[in-house]
């Protein structure tokens, strides 16, 4: 099981750490995105998830403006710290509203998680010294954006499987787009294209964040190109 409340803790130090060693021009890779509007937009989503914690259990929303005179690297280690205080304070069976319906603290857990380690990437990407996601991060995120985005995504042009193959572990998924809906699943099973790279890089190619010249793809391309095309969010 990760150790979520660690692992935000210290992909939002890698962020803000990121944010104050480089220009806030800078362009986030695969985004329109620059380091100054990264820092701004973690910043101010961990403090929205803050008051909505706090709001479950009956408390006042937080506010989500940068306070004037305080840095946006401070501002964003401030709000993820009490985002984690209120989660770790949060009733178990709590019931936060969220873009997915109302959800327990372990969704919020695990949302924030993959959030800040994508963007973690985004931010040193950006300062121009990328290090990878750690492969059990990596691999439960692919299994979060297979589970938790995907099924809203537009994907009735893909037109074929995929398979992916994490080199550095024992992931694997088998993802067919092609019936009524997306339907997924743990295993090695020949597909129409097949992906092989690190579970980081894997995680990133599908986020955007990478090209596929940073994996190695086998069989139809042109699904793959597709499946990007259709899965932008």
């Amino acid at each position: 099981m990760l150790d979520h409340e660690g692992i935000i803790r210290a992909e939002a130090e890698g962020i803000a750490v990121a944010g104050e060693g480089a220009d806030g021009a800078s362009p986030v890779p695969g985004t329109d995105w620059t380091l100054a509007d990264l820092l701004h937009h973690v910043g101010r989503l961990s403090w929205y998830w803050s008051g909505r914690v706090r709001s479950a259990g009956g408390g006042e929303f937080y506010d989500t403006d940068r306070p004037e005179g305080t840095a946006p690297s401070d501002w964003l280690r401030q709000g993820t710290a009490t985002m984690g205080e209120q989660l770790s304070a949060a009733a178990p069976d709590a019931e936060i509203k969220t873009w997915a319906g109302l959800q327990p603290p372990s969704w919020l857990w695990r949302r924030m998680t993959h959030e800040l380690a994508v963007h973690r990437w985004d931010a040193q990407a950006a300062a121009g010294t990328p290090e990878p996601i750690t492969t059990d991060v990596a691999e439960d995120g692919i299994d979060e954006l297979l589970g938790e985005f995907l099924p809203a995504a537009d994907i009735t042009g893909v037109g074929g499987t995929l398979h992916l193959h994490a080199t550095d572990g024992d992931g694997e998924w088998f993802i067919d787009p092609t019936g009524d809906g997306l339907t997924w699943e743990r295993s090695h099973t020949k597909a129409d294209v097949a992906v092989r790279g690190t579970t980081s890089d894997l995680l990133l190619v599908l986020w955007g964040r990478k090209d596929t010249d940073a994996v190695e793809v086998l069989g139809d391309e042109a699904v793959l190109t597709r499946w990007r095309e259709s899965t932008r969010f």
